[in-house]
């Protein structure tokens, strides 16, 4: 149950701290009092948006806190999900930053506003007149029927096969849609695949064919060249001549010290390297043949080579290789595009076997409490003073399936005899939306077992007699289920184990918003005001006395 709320900072509210009993609290106020600003604030703990400026003082942080007794709600699994501290009494909190930034925690863990909103949705709900239109909606008409049905496991079960069954048959359609473009493609990669295989790649070798290509292509000028070069060496002038020379003129002193061996010996070795160069020289020049059939092949190929490059924006052979091979993977998984879509389609034919399956089990664990849902309600709403308003629950298949399963459930309403059944937006009042409402909290109350409920003006459109019937449907919830019921009907505000008023003050410096509990002489002043207005007479006050007797 919500034990107590502290709020600072927030809206009206400079400083507000309330603590909360079980059973029934009644809790009321004059108009602009600022209790949907109370209610707003609470709805910031339970992980609803933030919806523009909040903050009292802007220079300071908002801070709202709410306490839950979970002691008896088995929520260990839970928090140990989300790898939280349990706590028999957990803290809710929410900051708000004069940056205008939210921050959210559970027991003093950083927490999203999801996780917030999921622990929430365990422990209390909010009834407002959103909710009254949210009535008219398949989901939460849909939402009504699980909780009857007790369909949170199968729910569980289906929602998971649904999201394999969506995935997979995301794949098919993936996989069918990249077959079209690579067969609309296949002619173009396999030309180029083509191209590429006929350079032979794996045989070039760039480097080698460049260098053979600029020997072949410069052929006379380098034989020319080494025509010279053998010339100075090998003439009776010439380099190695004249080094011979040198060689035999220090021949004979060459054993004169160490120094004059040594550079003999240098000189011996140089002839014999020049020796060597000039074999090289001679049979590299015999090698040399200019061959223009060889220069033309050599052309073609580098030509062909060097257009691979640009074409596919590669700067070396290696480069080309991957290219080629992986239009090659292109081509084989091209071609094997219609075992690998045969072998999907299985897949996702399994897979929404298992959907229609439990979705069938959804659908008729669904019909299955539609007559208990619209006899329970029905007599509720002849307690509350329509004896010939009835539902109706009619369920439809929609076209495709949805993570709710295939059902689309509608709830129809006639609030009079020989009447016909229509959809509720069309013929339902305020007041007969309000009434049904209760009716549906408190079915729910009972199937879901929610620890705490709060009423914001459930009693729109009603007075007199049927709002006590409705106080008296709210004392019934209250037995099971904490109830705080926002109101402006003394029938109901009596009817309250608790009173609570929210109040506007004024200080030199501002308006701000209050809420205090009633004792038992301040709650019959409150109820006699709700009675007679702002003066209060004495028939006022023994009304109210004699309201809170009954």
């Amino acid at each position: 149950m919500l034990s107590k709320i502290k709020i600072k900072n927030y809206a009206l509210i400079n400083e507000l701290e309330i603590d909360f009993n079980s059973g029934f609290s009644a809790i009321t106020g004059e108009t602009g009092a600022g209790k949907s600003i109370i209610l707003g604030a609470l709805g910031l703990t339970l992980g609803e948006r933030l919806d523009g400026a909040v903050l009292n003082e802007a220079s300071e942080k908002c801070v709202i806190e709410t306490w839950f007794g979970i002691k008896e709600l088995n929520l260990q699994s839970f928090f140990v999900e989300h790898e939280l501290d349990y706590e028999s009494e957990s803290i809710l909190r929410r900051e708000i930053l004069p940056s205008g930034k939210s921050r959210a925690f559970i027991n003093d863990t950083p927490v999203s506003l999801a996780i917030l909103k999921q622990l929430s949705e365990k422990l209390i709900d909010v009834h407002s007149q959103h909710q009254t239109l949210l009535l008219n909606t398949n989901e939460y008409q849909l939402s009504i029927v699980d909780a009857n049905a007790k369909n949170y496991e199968l729910k569980k079960e289906f929602k998971l096969e649904f999201e394999v069954y969506k995935k997979l048959k995301s794949e098919l359609e993936n996989l069918k849609e990249k077959e079209a473009k690579l067969k609309s493609d296949l002619d173009y990669f396999q030309f180029q695949f083509d191209e590429l295989d006929a350079l032979n790649l794996e045989g070039v070798h760039q480097e080698e064919m460049q260098e053979e290509f600029d020997l072949l292509n410069n052929a006379e000028f380098i034989k020319a060249s080494f025509n010279k070069a053998f010339e100075l060496l090998d003439n009776e002038l010439g380099i190695i001549s004249q080094l011979q020379d040198v060689s035999h003129s220090l021949s004979s002193v060459s054993d004169s010290s160490k120094k004059t061996k040594e550079i003999y010996e240098r000189i011996q070795s140089s002839l014999i390297e020049l020796e060597d160069v000039k074999s090289e020289i001679e049979e590299t020049n015999e090698d040399i043949v200019f061959d223009s059939d060889r220069i033309e092949v050599l052309t073609e190929k580098l030509n062909l080579l060097q257009a691979a490059f640009q074409k596919h924006r590669t700067e070396s052979v290696s480069e080309l290789i991957e290219v080629r091979n992986g239009i090659e993977e292109n081509l084989v998984l091209a071609s094997n595009f219609d075992s690998e879509i045969e072998k999907l389609s299985g897949k996702v034919t399994e897979s929404y076997t298992l959907v229609e399956k439990t979705g069938g089990k959804l659908t008729k664990s669904r019909t299955a409490v539609f007559k208990s849902i619209e006899s329970e309600i029905n007599e509720m709403l002849v307690g509350l003073g329509m004896k010939d308003a009835q539902i109706q629950l009619k369920i439809e298949n929609k076209t495709e399936y949805s993570p709710n399963g295939i059902d689309s459930i509608q709830f129809l309403f006639k609030a009079n005899k020989g009447g016909s059944f229509n959809p509720i937006a069309k013929v339902a009042s305020g007041g007969e939306l309000s009434r049904l409402m209760l009716c549906i909290k408190t079915n729910l109350a009972q199937k879901k077992q929610l620890p705490s409920l709060i009423f914001d003006e459930i009693d729109t459109g009603v007075s007199g007699d049927i709002a006590s019937k409705m106080a008296e449907m709210m004392r019934k919830i209250s037995a099971n289920s904490q109830v705080l019921a926002i109101t402006h009907l003394p029938q109901i505000a009596s009817k309250g184990d608790s009173h609570f008023k929210v109040y506007k003050t004024t200080d030199e410096y501002a308006t701000y918003t209050k809420m205090k509990v009633l004792d038992k002489e301040s709650r019959v002043v409150e109820i006699a005001k709700m009675l007679s207005g702002s003066v209060i007479s004495d028939a006022a006050l023994d009304n109210a006395k004699a309201l809170l007797r009954s």
